[in-house]
């Protein structure tokens, strides 16, 4: 008997927290459930993008691996669970908040300015 997958839910990114460029980030996508097991894609920008399943006793999770430059922000990144069960894919989104090292100095040197009274 087919039962559908939960919906996906991501790990190790938050919108709120900005990715430094050049530094190495995992972002897992995970649907819990499903018999037969979802198959998950990623998706950058709208195309597909080459990942790798892993199978577990309670679902699916597929581990996105990312060192975004600071041309990368703004980038929007999706993870689709597909399954017989359901009449449309499931998915999520998440867009891309890169900072980069020039922007910490910057902001630093305009802290320190302040806190000198300059």
């Amino acid at each position: 008997m087919e039962n559908p997958p939960n919906p996906p839910t991501l790990t190790g990114y938050k919108e709120d927290v900005p990715m430094e460029s050049g530094s190495l980030h995992k972002i897992k996508c995970v649907s819990l459930g499903g018999n037969p097991p979802p198959n998950l894609k990623w998706f950058k920008q709208g195309k597909e993008i080459s990942t790798i399943s892993s199978i577990s006793g309670s679902g699916v999770s597929n581990e996105l691996v990312v060192r975004p430059e600071p041309t990368d922000n703004g980038i929007e990144y999706t993870c689709q669970v597909n399954h017989s069960a359901l009449n449309q894919p499931y998915s999520t989104s998440l867009t891309l908040n890169v900072i980069s090292h020039r922007d910490i100095s910057i902001e630093l040197s305009l802290m320190a300015s302040i806190f000198d009274g300059n």
